[in-house]
């Protein structure tokens, strides 16, 4: 499941809070275009009259479950045009802030792995604000699995895995 340059969110069930939605989709671009146009590397990008515009595409999936994947990518100013090396950076930025986060929790770890709520009691300092907000979002919208390039953030009810390749 390579698909460089793109973030993915796979939601368990296609029947789901607009609201909730709305909010995800608010907070994740916010973060994900404050942190690129903070960095010296996706800065660049943005100084041109054409900003990069973050895209989604959605896509159910053909068997009979009633998964979703939410895959989000950066486009040269409204075109289909993939700015792969800026989603890359961004989403790896945002992708290694979040394992840093889930990790930073002192009552993460259990005997079966780390747990989803925990999180939620973490002292929401400023930097990481909006990170958790988004982290409550994907709980409510009951996100199955993150991944970006060969990495895969796993949530099982109260437990999350993380995998690298």
């Amino acid at each position: 499941m390579n698909k460089i340059g793109i973030l993915i969110f796979i939601i368990k069930e296609s029947n789901f809070s607009l609201s909730n939605l709305s909010n995800f989709l608010r907070l994740l671009q916010a973060k994900i275009r404050e942190d690129s146009i903070k960095s010296d590397f996706g800065g660049k990008f943005f100084e041109n009259s054409s900003k990069p515009t973050l895209k989604l595409y959605i896509k159910k999936e053909t068997t009979k479950s009633e998964k979703i994947s939410f895959e989000i990518f950066f486009s040269k100013d409204n075109t289909g045009i993939h700015l792969t090396e800026l989603s890359e950076y961004a989403f790896n930025h945002f992708f290694e802030e979040m394992i840093v986060m889930l990790k930073s929790d002192p009552l993460q770890s259990t005997l079966w792995g780390i747990s989803s709520k925990s999180i939620l009691k973490t002292i929401k300092e400023e930097s990481n604000s909006r990170l958790i907000k988004i982290w409550e979002s994907i709980i409510r919208l009951n996100v199955e699995q993150i991944i970006f390039s060969n990495s895969i953030i796993e949530i099982n009810g109260d437990s999350i895995k993380i995998t690298r390749k």
